[in-house]
Parts: structure tokens; C-alpha cells; sequence
């Protein structure tokens, strides 16, 4: 399939804004909805019908918060055409518009081609860049349609409220029915997805331990340190409560080990990375934590701002209901491999006499995932 990024040559915004609920015009446009009776001469029926190609207008987003996000790191609207006929088109002085009072609004330039099969991605951020249109979609719904040079209409549509996020869709591609889906396929043949989420590290997962109080050297964090002679046991590891695993804190109750280490390592599956849409942690840690991901620090928990070490005490204590809830921190999944990955965490004492220290640690990640399947 072809997914084509066009130069527009862009028309002037109107002064008054769009009014799709009541749009005058010389020709009934195809689409959902049509605007009121037309009110000039009939045509003579000696002349040929007009020939209108076989585009239309495809998918669309009119509240794309965190869907779609283009080249330049902007989530903006966003109109999709299609051309469902068999040969190439040419959109010169084809134009597309919000208001059907103003056809010419958006007028492509000179070359302007959409191949067989192919489609056309438009950014309605309300600028006069290229590749861009110079209005904005109503999340509240409107009109918006693909004119000829002489003012006909090639298609046109009106769109419904739609959610944060949500597209509104010919489904199947280039099809008269129409469907809210999630997140949309701009550029692609239009599908169901839904978000899947995948629990890469579970609460209860199996890690390995150092709980000799010493300092195990600055390569502790990283993927390629060894810790096969390390001991294991699954999670909730620590001690002074109901943990799974006992961990040691010294031989003085009354001067217990300021830190403990964890390791975990585990995999994520390329496809599942590459469907990823977002990331998170849920941290359960009694009394302070920091936790790195492959070498780099991830997030901290009752631990202070700045440098710290091995005789550090956290900066919180944990008590009550703390002691057994789990936080939800996002992460960025840039972190993430494909493959193999490595979580470390410290676990810090609030003091010397404190009671106890917990751990346990939930990882997952969320994406989109097809849920119909594409026509051939």
C-alpha cells in the first residue's frame, strides 16, 4: 500500500467559522449526511456528467491527544483520502474544505497524485505548511469534504462527537459504513485495535539477592554484572512481615543493614515492543527504594533527590497501608530492549532499628492490537 505525504498550496482562513449544520451548495455531495436542497439552475441534460474520481475521504481525527503523533513530535487533527479505483489520480485544483460555503479552502498544487490503492495524510493544524490544512475538526463534530475545481463534490462527510483519541472510519477500507475506532490506521488500510496489555514482570516474580550489608561495586546496576552467586526466592522479599522470601539484616537487631540489593532479569518480545503504545511500574518497597532499568535510573521512592549510598536511609517511612500498596509510575519505553532486559533495585532502611524492609515489583506494557482482519 502507498502512503503518500503531499506539499498543499493553502487557501486563506475564513473570517467567520464553519457551519456544517446548515451547508448551501451547487451539488449534493455523497457521504453520511447531505446539505439542504440545491437552489440553482438544473443542469442541461445535454451535457455530459461530470467524471469525479474515485477518492474519498477515509478516516479522520478530530482529538488526536496521544494517538498519532507526526514527524515532528505534534499530536494534531487529521484527514485521511483514499483512492479505491484502479489507476492513479491527479488532485490538481482539486481542493479539500471544512465549509461548504467555501470550497476552495485547502486547493492542492500542481502534481498532486494519490496511486492506485494509495492514500493521502493531511494534518489539520490550522497552518499553511506543507502537507497541512488551514483549519482544525470540531471533536464536537462538522463537515469535511473533497471538491473539484468547479465546485463539485467529489466526497463528503459529516462526522459525529468523537472521543479523545478516537478515529471515524470507513470500515471496511473505502466502505459507506462507518465506525469509531480506536487510535485509527492513517496511512494504512483501516482496522480495529484495542489496547492489549502485557505483564512483563509480574508481582510474585523470582529475584536475586544481596544481603551481606556490603556494597556490591558500581557495575551492580548493569545487564552484564554476575549475580549467580547470589540467592533467590520470589517476591514479597524482605523481612518483619508476612514476606515470601526472608532476606538477612545483620547480626545487631539494633544496627540492621542500611541496604539491600535486588536483581531481576527478564524478556519482551519484539512484536510486543513494537505494538507498545506506553509503560509501567507498580513499586511496592518498604521504606525507600531506587530502581534502575538496563543500567539507568528509573524512578525513586522515599529516597531524596541527589547522590546517595550504601549507609543512605530512606528519606520516608513506610507504615500501615504503605507498607503493602504497590505505586504506578510511566515509564518512558525507550528504556525497554527487545529481548533481554535487566531491573535492579536498592532497598533502604528509614533507620537502624526499623522493623522491617519489603519488595515486590510489577512491570507492564500496553499496546495496540489488531482485532479485524485486513481485506485483500
Amino acid at each position: 500500500m502507498l502512503f503518500l505525504f503531499v506539499m498543499l498550496a493553502l487557501g486563506c482562513t475564513p473570517d467567520t467559522p464553519p457551519d456544517d449544520s446548515t451547508p448551501p451548495g451547487d451539488s449534493t455531495p455523497s457521504g453520511e449526511t447531505s446539505p439542504p436542497d440545491e437552489t440553482d439552475t438544473p443542469p442541461d441534460d445535454s451535457v455530459p456528467p461530470v467524471v469525479l474520481p474515485p477518492v474519498l475521504v477515509n478516516e479522520l481525527m478530530s482529538d488526536n491527544d496521544s494517538a498519532i503523533q507526526r514527524d515532528d513530535g505534534a499530536y494534531e487533527d487529521w484527514v485521511e483520502l483514499f483512492n479505491h479505483g484502479d489507476e492513479a489520480v491527479d488532485l490538481s485544483g482539486y481542493a479539500l474544505s471544512d465549509d461548504w460555503t467555501e470550497k476552495d479552502k485547502a486547493p492542492f498544487h500542481d502534481g498532486t497524485v494519490i496511486e492506485a490503492g494509495g492514500y493521502l495524510l493531511l494534518w489539520a493544524d490550522g497552518s499553511d505548511e506543507p502537507g497541512r490544512l488551514p483549519f482544525k475538526l470540531s471533536s464536537q463534530g462538522e463537515g469535511v469534504g473533497l471538491f473539484s475545481a468547479e465546485g463539485d463534490s467529489v466526497d463528503w462527510i459529516t462526522f459525529p462527537p468523537l472521543a479523545e483519541d478516537y478515529a471515524y472510519a470507513r470500515l471496511p477500507n473505502g466502505d459507506d459504513t462507518w465506525e469509531q475506532l480506536a487510535r485509527g490506521t492513517p496511512g494504512a488500510s483501516n482496522v480495529r485495535v484495542e489496547v492489549q496489555s502485557v505483564v512483563v514482570v509480574a508481582k510474585g516474580s523470582t529475584w536475586t539477592y544481596l544481603d551481606s550489608g556490603e556494597y556490591p561495586g558500581e557495575t551492580w546496576v548493569q545487564p552484564t554484572f554476575d549475580d549467580s552467586e547470589w540467592p533467590s526466592g520470589p517476591a514479597p522479599l524482605g523481612y518483619g512481615d508476612s514476606q515470601t522470601t526472608q532476606v538477612s539484616y545483620g547480626d545487631d537487631s539494633s544496627n540492621k543493614h542500611v541496604t539491600t540489593w535486588f536483581r531481576h532479569g527478564f524478556e519482551v518480545a519484539a512484536e510486543t515492543l513494537e505494538a507498545a503504545s506506553e509503560a509501567s511500574v507498580e513499586l511496592r518497597v518498604d521504606d525507600g527504594g531506587v530502581v534502575w532499568l538496563n543500567g539507568v535510573e528509573l524512578l525513586r521512592q522515599g529516597m531524596a533527590e541527589g547522590e546517595f549510598d550504601a549507609d543512605t536511609y530512606a528519606s520516608d517511612t513506610a507504615s500501615s497501608d504503605g507498607e503493602s500498596n504497590y505505586t504506578a509510575y510511566d515509564i518512558d519505553l525507550a528504556l525497554l530492549n527487545a529481548g533481554d532486559n535487566q531491573l535492579a533495585v536498592e532497598v533502604h532502611q528509614v533507620s537502624a532499628t526499623s522493623s522491617d524492609i519489603t519488595l515486590d515489583l510489577a512491570l507492564e506494557v500496553e499496546g495496540w492490537v489488531q482485532t479485524t482482519q485486513l481485506l485483500p
